[in-house]
């Protein structure tokens, strides 16, 4: 069991650079953050999640990259000035939204309202008490991945959208 509680330990994907960089911070300027209230008891997330978004662009296809962030608290023993640790994601290109099948693949309408569902990988995490789970919603997830050829402009409707991730209770 990975995690932010004592006696959980951190993955390493870091060290090889596919997770960007280790402090999720320096990518908030460019993404759409969503932010629990602070956690008042430790948390734990087992399972795939699910985030659907209502969303429009200006092109007929977007990429959209989510990372779910263990938000550490400033003044914390471990990290004083704060920390945003990536702890899982997922990724849909929303023609792709009804399925990878050529029969399923579905352009957007531009300006158009369109619901899209993002499947979140699995994880099994520890979210200590005091700290925030965070969703990052972005149009590229580099360096995994090329970022699209052409720039897009995407518009989520937050208010008309959800995320559901799988909590494991005693």
């Amino acid at each position: 069991m990975r995690g932010s509680v004592p006696g959980t330990y951190p993955p390493f994907d870091h060290v090889l650079g596919v997770d960007g960089p280790a402090d999720q911070r320096a990518e908030e300027a460019t993404v759409i953050s969503i932010a629990s209230p602070v956690l008042h008891e430790d948390t734990t997330i087992v399972g795939g999640g699910t985030l659907s978004l209502l969303v429009r662009s200006n092109v007929d296809d977007a990429d959209i990259a989510v990372r779910i962030v263990d938000e550490w608290p400033v003044g914390s023993p471990t990290h004083p000035h704060g920390y945003a640790y990536r702890v899982g994601h997922g990724w849909l290109k929303a023609s792709h939204r009804n399925g990878h099948t050529a029969e399923a693949i579905a352009p957007l309408t531009p300006g158009e309202w369109t619901r899209v569902e993002v499947d979140l990988w699995p994880i099994g995490y520890r979210f200590a008490a005091g700290h925030r789970i965070r969703i990052d919603i972005a149009g590229a997830d580099v360096p995994r991945f090329a970022p699209p050829a052409e720039p897009f402009e995407l518009t989520v409707d937050l208010s008309r959208s959800t995320v559901e991730l799988p909590e494991l209770r005693a």
